[in-house]
């Protein structure tokens, strides 16, 4: 074929074109994935401030509350540090969305214990004031704060620097590091106040280690009917057939029982961390074509593009999913929290042992505000015999004082939104009443036992917004 100079120009215009289009579109995806990945490490970064902010701050007010010496800044004090550490334990919560947190996993539950021995000491110095041996106590508290500080710090300057293999380092270093320590272990602080219990029972509840399954033990036993055990679980929320699957690791904590995850990783997945009783005590979804970016370091997590459902129909959601699936009655939990964020509604439930609210057994739920699904799935997990000893110990508080009688212990000037409802905090059984004051919404708690106010928290905001709507507020 002859070629005129016409037709070789325009041949290499043509070339041309398509190698510019083909420039232009990579460039596009690159542009698209980096801003991804910036978008991500920002919030990523957000939510670790966070966390490393609220434990500084615990720290601050902790030995504030030790030098003051006036009563009123003292309680102040004490009242702040109980604010911080359960707003550090929801930063810690939300970390574990992401990929390069995946190790926080087992440590959250850690947090957990460490932020309730942190309550109930706060509870014990406002109840009795400083002795020689709560000073101390809380002195060593701080101490902790102050190390996890230290380590959360140090991961995000590795998360700016992108060194995700020493982020997993520091996150195992705090693994062991807490593994022993008696602030991590649930009930520790409780066991120090309660003097009461002969050696039998303290014999009774001391946890056998040989007697707990071994976690490799458990992978064998578990490998085959752990999809039986995911499917059922996840039932209405992602189709499973013809999904592979792998056990990819293993944990046991001090009072809780082994566990394992399972994933499944393909265009839908979904990881489920499953304990030895075949309970799932936590999962993630997330949906391939919902899926924003994915990479090994990166977070893989849900976009809602379309919002279809309204925050009743999330909470509605949610409920059904803990009664078709997860196997609670209705009388069996309370919605204590939630909370709208980019498409999604993240929810707290509190589990009721008969008929009382305890924040030993809480559930987290976020719902995806386009159709609905389970996002994120998580119940706090304990061994059954603690379990079981929570429980009893729970049913032998006697109830002196009558709901009608704590409410008289109320300020009059305060609005009651809601009757009181019987709540479990630390050792104590108490009537808690959600109030509004003249600067913003509180909860007072009054001693089922006593009929005196035991103390008086604030309110969250998505608590607050709760209480708002039913009351007929903005």
């Amino acid at each position: 074929m002859h070629w005129t100079d016409k037709k070789k120009r325009s041949f290499f215009i043509a070339i041309g074109l398509i190698l510019f289009i083909s420039l232009s579109a990579n460039y596009f995806l690159y542009q698209q994935k980096t801003e991804a990945e910036s978008i991500v490490n920002e919030t990523k970064n957000e939510q670790l401030i966070d966390s490393i902010y609220k434990s500084n701050m615990i720290v601050h007010w902790g030995y504030n509350a030790l030098a003051t010496g006036n009563e009123q800044t003292k309680q102040d004090n004490l009242e702040k540090i109980r604010n911080n550490s359960s707003d550090f334990e929801s930063a810690i919560r939300k970390l574990r969305r992401y990929d390069s947190f995946t190790n926080l996993s087992q440590l959250y539950t850690d947090f957990s214990s460490l932020n309730d021995n942190t309550m109930s000491l706060v509870g014990w110095i406002q109840e009795e004031g400083f002795t020689e041996e709560t000073e101390d106590l809380l002195i060593s508290m701080m101490d902790e704060y102050q190390r996890l500080h230290e380590k959360l710090n140090d991961i995000h300057i590795n998360l700016k620097d992108d060194d995700y293999d020493k982020i997993e380092s520091h996150l195992t270093e705090i693994d062991k590091y807490t593994e022993n320590n008696d602030f991590y272990q649930y009930g520790y602080v409780d066991s120090l106040k309660d003097d009461g219990k002969d050696s039998d029972e303290e014999e009774r509840f001391q946890i056998d280690l040989d007697d707990r399954m071994d976690t490799e033990e458990l992978v064998e036993e578990k490998q085959d009917e752990s999809k039986a055990i995911a499917k059922e679980h996840l039932q209405g929320q992602l189709d499973l057939h013809g999904l592979d699957h792998e056990i990819t690791r293993t944990g046991q904590g001090a009072d809780t029982p082994a566990r394992y995850t399972v994933e499944f990783r393909e265009h839908d997945r979904a990881e489920l961390e499953i304990n030895k009783y075949d309970e799932v005590i936590e999962h993630k979804i997330v949906c391939g074509d919902r899926n924003s970016y994915n990479d090994t370091n990166m977070a893989e997590y849900i976009v809602v593009d379309e919002i279809n459902l309204d925050k009743r129909e999330a909470v509605t959601k949610a409920k059904d999913f803990l009664t078709e699936n997860v196997g609670l009655q209705e009388d069996e939990f309370f919605l204590d929290g939630l909370k709208k964020e980019d498409g999604k509604v993240e929810l707290t439930f509190l589990e009721k042992w008969d008929d009382i609210l305890t924040r030993r057994r809480t559930i987290d739920m976020t719902v995806t505000l386009d159709d609905g699904t389970i996002e994120e799935f998580r119940r706090r997990d304990f061994l059954k015999e603690k379990l079981e000893y929570m429980k009893e110990n729970l049913a032998s508080h006697e109830i002196k004082v009558d709901v009608d009688e704590a409410k008289e212990q109320l300020n009059p000037r305060n609005e009651v939104l809601a009757e009181g409802q019987l709540y479990a905090l630390s050792d104590e059984l108490l009537w808690r009443f959600p109030v509004r004051v003249k600067d913003g919404y509180r909860f007072v708690l009054i001693n089922a036992e006593t009929g005196e106010e035991y103390t008086i928290n604030n309110m969250s905001e998505d608590q607050a917004l709760k209480y708002k709507k039913q009351n007929g507020g903005v």
